[in-house]
């Protein structure tokens, strides 16, 4: 009987061993499941943040690439506007000489003018006293004729 009370004893203590050892196995697989799951929770996440670190890096390059031709655009527009005006500045420098010129030779044209008026208003007054000792003339003979 002592031997039989051992022998439950030994049982009951094994059991109860396997009970707990099964208890702890399977609070082990159940943290272990838990941690598997947050892992493939962690991953997903980094996955996620990798593809919108990417997506934010296509982004980043395209508006590179876009502002360097627009800066391009840019610096060809300037050049091209700057070569534009300076040409347009050429352009308008000889327009002033032309207009420059044009005026001095209209400054000596006028005098030209000028001095053919002032010589032709000095004939004019001219024949215009000769008319007048002309007709003063012809009014005396006519005068002497009558008397």
């Amino acid at each position: 009987e002592k031997l039989e009370e051992e022998n439950q004893k030994l049982r009951r203590d094994s059991m109860l061993h396997e009970s707990q050892t099964s208890s702890a196995i399977q609070k082990l697989q159940e943290e272990n499941e838990r941690l598997r799951k947050d892992l493939e929770e962690q991953a997903a996440k980094i996955s996620k943040a990798n593809a919108s670190q990417e997506k934010l890096r296509t982004e980043h390059a395209l508006v590179v690439q876009q502002l360097k031709e627009k800066n391009e655009q840019y610096d060809h527009l300037v050049n091209t506007e700057f070569a534009k005006s300076t040409e347009n500045y050429s352009r308008l420098e000889k327009m002033h000489e032309a207009v420059v010129m044009k005026l001095a030779d209209l400054g000596e044209d006028n005098d030209t003018l000028e001095k053919e008026r002032d010589a032709a208003k000095e004939q004019l007054e001219k024949a215009y006293a000769q008319l007048q000792l002309y007709d003063e003339t012809v009014l005396e003979l006519d005068s002497l004729k009558a008397s």
